[in-house]
C-alpha cells in the first residue's frame, strides 16, 4: 500500500513540476546569473557598466564578474563552466576550443590592433633589434612579434620576460646609440608604461598598422568573447541579452571617456587622466559573423604555420564561431 501510495505522489510531483516550466514563459529571464570573466586589459572597458546595472537592479538580468589579472586562470573559468563568457586574446581561445574538444564558440571581435612595439629613437632600422622584453602576462603576443618582425627579415632575436623592478631607461632611453632592444606591451597597459617612465628618445610603432601592411589591410584580432557551447545552446535569449548590454556599453565607452575611465581605473590600478588617453587606442570594436570568421581565420593560419601549438595542435574548424 505505502509503494503504490508513494507512485502516486511521485507522478503527482512530476506532473506539478513539468506544468510549471511550461508554464513559464520564455521571454522570462532565467534566476541564474550570467557569469563573465574578464582579464584585466582592453576587456574591462567592455564590460564594466554590466556589473553596476545590474547591482542597482537596473535590468532584469543579472551578472557575476570576475576580474582577473591572468589568462590561464580566464581560460581555467571557462573550461571548467565556473563561467558561461569569456574575454581571451583570440589565439588563447583557439588553444581553448581544442583543448575542450570544440565545447567553447567564439561570437564577436572585441578589440584590434591594439600592440605597440618601442625602441629607442636611434633605432630607426628595426634589423638592429636583438632583444624584445615581454610582460609575463602578455606572452600571448609572442607569435605576433615573430610574426611580424620575421615578415621584415627579423629571425634573430631573444624574448626576455620583463622585471617589474628592471629599469628599461638603460636600454630605451639612452640617446648614443642603437641599443638593439626592443619592448612589446598592449593597450591599455602601454599608456601606463610611458607615463612611468616618461621618456624622451623612443619611439612607437603600431603593430597593427605593421601588421596591415603585411596581411593586405587585415587587422590583427587581439581579443575575442568566448562562450560556452551549452550556454549558447540552453540559455540563448540569456546570451543574447549580455550580448545587447556588452554593446551598449562598449559603445558608452567609446564615447564618454571620462566616465568610462572612472569606472575602470580601480580594476586596472591606472590612473584616470591615462586612461582618457588609452581608450581611443584599444580600438574596442564589435565584429561578429563572417567578418569576424575571416580576420580570425586569416590570423590563426598565420600563426598555425608558425607553430600548430600556438594554436591548441590545429586549426579550429568552422564550429569554432557563432555566424548566425
Amino acid at each position: 500500500m505505502m509503494k503504490k501510495l508513494f507512485h502516486v505522489f511521485s507522478s503527482i510531483f512530476f506532473v506539478i513540476i513539468f506544468s510549471s516550466c511550461a508554464l513559464r514563459n520564455e521571454d522570462e529571464p532565467s534566476d541564474k546569473s550570467i557569469r563573465i570573466s574578464v582579464p584585466k586589459d582592453a576587456s574591462v572597458f567592455s564590460i564594466m557598466g554590466l556589473e553596476k546595472v545590474s547591482d542597482e537592479s537596473k535590468t532584469d538580468h543579472k551578472y557575476s564578474i570576475e576580474y582577473s589579472s591572468s589568462y590561464s586562470e580566464v581560460m581555467a573559468n571557462l573550461a571548467s563552466k565556473k563561467m558561461d563568457v569569456a574575454f581571451l586574446p583570440v589565439n588563447l581561445a583557439s588553444v581553448l576550443y581544442n583543448k575542450t574538444k570544440g565545447d567553447i564558440k567564439i561570437y564577436a571581435i572585441n578589440t584590434l590592433n591594439n600592440i605597440y612595439l618601442i625602441t629607442n629613437n636611434k633605432t630607426y632600422n628595426l634589423s638592429k633589434i636583438n632583444t624584445v622584453y615581454i610582460l609575463k602576462n602578455e606572452l600571448h603576443l609572442k607569435p605576433i612579434v615573430q610574426l611580424i618582425l620575421g615578415e621584415i627579415g627579423i629571425e634573430n632575436f631573444d624574448f626576455k620576460i620583463l622585471d617589474d623592478k628592471y629599469d628599461l631607461n638603460n636600454d630605451l632611453d639612452n640617446t648614443e646609440d642603437e641599443t638593439g632592444t626592443a619592448f612589446v606591451i598592449s593597450q591599455p597597459y602601454c599608456e601606463k608604461f610611458l607615463d612611468k617612465y616618461k621618456f624622451k628618445n623612443i619611439r612607437i610603432t603600431n603593430f597593427g598598422e605593421m601588421w596591415e601592411k603585411i596581411d593586405d589591410r587585415m587587422p590583427i584580432p587581439t581579443s575575442c568573447i568566448a562562450v560556452r557551447k551549452d550556454f549558447i545552446e540552453h540559455s540563448e535569449k540569456d546570451f543574447k541579452k549580455f550580448i545587447e548590454g556588452y554593446m551598449k556599453n562598449q559603445n558608452y565607452a567609446n564615447e564618454n571617456l571620462h566616465e568610462a575611465s572612472s569606472f575602470a581605473k580601480y580594476t586596472l590600478n591606472i590612473d584616470k587622466e591615462i586612461l582618457t588617453k588609452t581608450i581611443p587606442k584599444c580600438n574596442l570594436v564589435n565584429i561578429t559573423g563572417s567578418s569576424m570568421k575571416e580576420i580570425v581565420d586569416n590570423f590563426l593560419k598565420k600563426i598555425n604555420k608558425l607553430s600548430p601549438e600556438l594554436i591548441g595542435g590545429k586549426l579550429p574548424d568552422k564550429n569554432f564561431y557563432v555566424t548566425s
